[in-house]
């Protein structure tokens, strides 16, 4: 059995595909804490115009190794967030 594509494959105009994202937060700088939080909070800003439900995976040590392609877990699966 054939894994259905991505397009058309549970997306409608309420249940949208999910993409997760990542990015180190964590720093001694405050301000560059402060600018990579904004910078995610516009990436998900970004994937919500795009039609997508984001997720945060955390920091790129766990986030990264979720969503890399090929090895990672999350690639091969075509989640839907429900609404």
């Amino acid at each position: 059995m054939e894994r259905p594509l991505r397009v058309g494959s549970g997306a409608t105009a309420t249940n949208k595909c999910i993409e997760p994202y990542s990015a180190d937060t964590a720093c001694k700088s405050s301000c560059f804490t402060l600018a990579m939080t904004k910078a995610k909070e516009i990436v998900n800003a970004l994937i919500l115009q795009l039609g997508f439900f984001g997720i945060d995976l955390g920091p790129l040590s766990i986030g990264g190794r979720l969503a890399q392609f090929p090895g990672g877990p999350l690639p091969v699966l075509n989640l839907v967030k429900l609404e």
